[in-house]
């Protein structure tokens, strides 16, 4: 979901970590599908510097984890991924459709993220089954299905919006118009 870049390795290495243990996804990696392109310095006044194309912020070393990560997330929830006919806000879980808002659990955020991030391929339904419940032992792909179902309806009840999704072999593609 973040694309983190810095050039020190240490400092990229613990970030991550640091993020996975909030369950945020971070990839290094450019080649990984990503809704952030983020990248973090240490200037020479030893303060710290994260920004994208458009935004900065700069934080004041030292700093408490707790804070940078609450920064950092504030940084990021100002940013709307723009999709043909929704806006969508994968850090504070909401989509937005003709001046409406619908809030996402975390499990419909999951499917609409993979969804977003695999616009062009689709997401297998049991990989993103495996992203959702990791500790499943027994798979049950009708699981998913109702929670794609119900996050389709709490689109058209909340915001009137019909999600297109298409289902061919075991993967699923958000279509748009």
């Amino acid at each position: 979901m973040i694309l983190l870049k810095c050039k020190d390795y240490f400092i990229l290495s613990s970030l991550r970590n640091l993020f996975g243990q909030k369950n945020i996804l971070v990839s290094t990696k450019d080649s990984s599908n990503f809704f952030f392109d983020i990248e973090i310095d240490i200037n020479k006044d030893n303060q710290i510097r994260i920004h994208d194309k458009k935004r900065t912020l700069t934080l004041e070393r030292p700093i408490i984890f707790e804070i940078f990560f609450s920064k950092f997330i504030d940084f990021l929830s100002n940013t709307l991924i723009r999709r043909a006919k929704f806006d969508y806000n994968p850090i504070s879980q909401l989509i937005y459709f003709e001046n409406q808002t619908s809030y996402l659990g975390s499990i419909h955020n999951s499917i609409i993220s993979s969804l977003l991030l695999n616009i062009d391929t689709g997401v297998n339904k049991l990989s993103l089954y495996g992203k959702i419940w990791p500790n499943d032992k027994n798979i049950q792909i009708n699981k998913l299905d109702t929670h794609i179902t119900n996050l389709k309806n709490k689109l058209n009840n909340d915001l009137g919006f019909d999600l297109n999704l298409v289902s061919i072999s075991g993967n699923l593609k958000l279509i748009i118009d």
